[in-house]
């Protein structure tokens, strides 16, 4: 088998509850046609985070997801300084962007329980389908 629409190459992520930079130690993504696995391993060392209600996410996906629909689920590999084996991640169909939901409860994860929870390092993996 032969695979000719396949690439490999960094994207740059971003965040909603920085208001500054945070450091990014590695983010990369593997596409194989409309299949695309982006890898990410992030750092807020400081705590200038933005500590309000709005949804935290992170965004920055190299390709949109595709639209209609298709939300897709990802992996926490690690997340230092912060207990949140009780949230899901989630990707938003037909944008760029993933976010935090908590399995209890039902509703997203805020900017401010980011926050409070004193998040530090987080790795993450989401395979997602594009329609770019």
């Amino acid at each position: 088998m032969c695979i000719r629409d396949s690439s490999t190459a960094r994207w740059t992520p971003n965040c909603t509850t920085r208001s500054g930079a945070f450091t990014v130690y590695s983010a990369r993504y593997t596409r194989v046609g409309q299949t695309v696995t982006v890898h990410g391993y992030f750092d807020w060392q400081s705590n200038n985070q933005n500590n309000n209600g709005d949804q935290f996410f992170l965004g920055g996906l190299p390709f949109d997801l595709a639209a209609g629909g298709h939300y897709t689920a990802g992996a926490v590999g690690y997340s230092g300084g912060i207990d949140i084996s009780d949230w899901y991640l989630v990707a938003l169909p037909n944008n760029d962007k993933f976010y935090f939901t908590k399995r209890a409860v039902a509703a997203n994860v805020t900017n401010a329980e980011m926050h409070s929870k004193g998040l530090r390092i987080l790795v993450v993996s989401i395979t997602y389908i594009t329609d770019a």
